[in-house]
């Protein structure tokens, strides 16, 4: 199949799936084209090893092509697509992630198959994928149903369980790890219902745990912040808010300030028992001597003043002392400093 056959495919595909209202039908056209696409980067692969060297270009054409043609949970699209990434340059690997960006956009079905090509090539090679692309990504997918909003936040936590292993100063790393832990936050409302389902259980990782600071201050200032969130419920939202305690004391300074950020976000979504865990966090947060050198004080103070103020607001609406929608209106008013809130009808006092 030569160069021009195979942007001609790509062009075919592209255009097929603008208007995929018979899915199975394209399927069944496209799977002769996706076998040859196959059997030519196979063919490539080959040749590459016999020469010691490899001209991309063919391989390039052929990843392009296979984005546009595969059926989106073939697993034979993954591992050609992790394969081929490694055999190209970082810049044609980005374009070929930005492609399945292009194309989940279009066949929703392919997020699970895309989300797991993106965790993958993140721990071989931060520096690839282009960050804001998969951010963008990331929350594009929130809407395309429960069991994929699932996989987005497994992979939010695969991503951030592997900068433990690479370390945040690597190549790449850190912004990778600054995203993660904003979206968590900012896309909490979007989250909530995978949040709020008890039979969903949270990656088996302990790295949500580990502590590599050679810090004694740090080290002591951490050691103290996961009491306050181990009988948090339900088990993926005691997950999302363990990283964010971690990426709190032990990320950069950016990662810190945003970690705050996002557990009051998480506590404006997820009222009780939520609430009641990160205010206690910030409480012993500034109690601790050792956080007086991570540079959030102003944050956690904050942060902590608003959580009070819905605390006392929640015990004089449920005295009588105050009414109940002029409150919520005033908190959401107050709220909105911290995040956007797409629910109209949303209420921080139930």
């Amino acid at each position: 199949m030569n160069a021009r056959a195979r942007n001609s495919s790509t062009a075919a595909a592209a255009s097929a799936w603008s208007d995929a209202s018979n899915f199975a039908s394209i399927m069944v056209s496209l799977a002769p084209l996706e076998k040859k696409l196959l059997e030519a980067f196979n063919a490539e692969r080959a040749r590459s090893k016999q020469r010691r060297s490899l001209d991309s270009s063919p391989v390039l054409c052929i990843l392009r092509a296979m984005v546009w043609v595969s059926d989106p949970s073939s697993d034979a699209l993954i591992d050609t697509v992790q394969s081929g990434l490694r055999m190209v340059s970082s810049f044609h690997a980005r374009c070929i992630l930005d492609g399945l960006n292009e194309r989940v956009a279009l066949t929703p079905l392919m997020a699970p198959s895309y989300l797991k090509i993106l965790v993958a090539e993140f721990q071989s090679s931060p520096g690839a994928a282009n960050v804001e692309t998969a951010l963008s990504s990331f929350a594009s997918c929130l809407a395309f149903g429960p069991q994929v909003r699932l996989a987005v936040l497994r992979s939010a936590f695969g991503i951030l369980d592997g900068a433990v292993s690479l370390g945040e100063d690597a190549d790449g790393v850190g912004a990778w790890v600054v995203a993660m832990y904003y979206f968590l936050g900012e896309y909490a409302f979007q989250l909530d219902a995978v949040f709020a389902d008890d039979s969903v259980s949270a990656p088996s990782s302990s790295s949500a745990h580990s502590s590599p600071s050679a810090n004694r201050s740090f080290d002591a200032a951490y050691s103290s912040v996961p009491s306050n969130l181990t009988a948090l419920r339900p088990p993926m939202l005691r997950r999302c808010a363990m990283y964010l305690a971690r990426g709190m004391v032990l990320g950069h300074w950016q990662s810190r300030r945003i970690c705050v950020d996002s557990l009051l976000k998480l506590a404006i979504v997820n009222s009780g028992n939520c609430r009641q865990a990160v205010r206690g966090l910030f409480e012993t947060a500034l109690e601790n001597e050792g956080f007086e050198e991570l540079g959030i004080a102003d944050k956690l103070s904050a942060a902590l003043e608003y959580l009070h103020d819905v605390k006392s607001a929640s015990e004089a609406v449920a005295s009588g002392q105050r009414e109940r929608s002029s409150e919520n209106r005033r908190l959401l008013k107050e709220a909105s400093v911290w995040t956007s809130i797409p629910v109209s009808d949303f209420a921080i006092i139930k």
